[in-house]
């Protein structure tokens, strides 16, 4: 169970919640967006593709349908897995949205408990909420933190959306062992300062049709950032629209292919050589990975 994916940084993505239809059958999906980096949500495109036999073609607005449902088979079925792997849990909402019940997101705090081997990557636009929900699990639990598998992560795109979740994120730390941020899509400089406390910073453009401009600077400036604390960076990718800034213009770098045989520019070998950074958390341990690859 879960399915296979293109995203660099995990293995295989899980989507617990999605909208029951009256056969039993799934439904789609549903979020609502809550920030600008949400303009050109992934997630929504997808839930509008007729190539997709689950779309709903429901925008990721207004209010949440009622029909949403958790399937607990797909997280319980973690536990039955031999081999490791990571995990990107609700890579198609927020698991952590105003609409999702407690008991929900517990159930994946549950399962993941139950299942060491497998990584648990949970992204969150709502971290307050996130933080309250590990809080009150660890206190239901009996537990100082959340299991160890479980990294909590939050999206920031620009500074107002690192100002904005410093707190809460920070929050999160106080109860996850694996506190991350996905700086994708990036769409602003960001002055890291405050946000020593996280183990993992993941990179990356904007890709797609209305895709925002990535200067590649931001990008070096994130990277340089993490050398410097010692937090391990990861460069997902530069995006469909990487662009080198100079004296104010933006300008496509010298002998270089931005985009890529993809459109995303995630061919690493187009890349320029101090943005070629793919590091995962120092926790994440060397017998993981090892194991991880005998599996592959």
């Amino acid at each position: 169970m879960g399915s296979k994916t293109n995203i660099a940084w995990t293995d295989a993505t899980d989507n617990p919640v999605f909208l029951l239809r009256d056969d039993g059958t799934n439904g789609g999906h549903w979020c609502q967006k809550t920030d600008p980096a949400c303009a050109n949500c992934y997630a929504e495109s997808v839930n509008q593709n007729d190539f997709f036999q689950f779309a709903s073609h429901l925008p990721y607005t207004g209010k949440p349908p009622e029909n949403l449902h958790f399937d607990r088979a797909i997280v319980e079925a973690w536990a039955r897995k031999t081999k490791p792997s990571m995990r990107f849990v609700c890579s198609m909402t927020d698991l952590f949205g105003e609409w999702v019940p407690r008991q929900w997101q517990f159930a994946v705090f549950d399962a993941a408990l139950a299942a060491p081997l497998q990584i648990i990557q949970l992204l969150t636009k709502r971290p307050a909420i996130a933080a309250q929900a590990a809080r009150e699990w660890c206190e239901s639990r009996g537990q100082f933190l959340l299991p160890e598998n479980v990294w909590l992560g939050v999206s920031v795109g620009d500074q107002q959306a690192a100002n904005r979740f410093r707190g809460d994120a920070w929050l999160m730390w106080q109860f996850s062992q694996i506190t991350w941020v996905s700086y994708e899509p990036a769409w602003g400089l960001v002055d890291w300062a405050g946000w020593e406390f996280i183990n993992w910073l993941v990179i990356g453009g904007e890709s797609g049709p209305n895709a925002r401009e990535f200067d590649l600077a931001w990008g070096e400036a994130a990277i340089a950032w993490c050398r410097k604390h010692k937090i391990p960076p990861y460069m997902k990718q530069l995006g469909s629209k990487a662009v080198v800034q100079v004296h104010d213009c933006h300008q496509p770098p010298d002998n270089w292919a931005p985009f890529g045989s993809s459109g995303k520019g995630t061919n690493i070998s187009e890349w320029p050589g101090g943005l070629r950074v793919r590091e995962f958390p120092v926790q994440f341990s060397a017998d993981y990975l090892a194991a991880r690859g005998k599996a592959a």
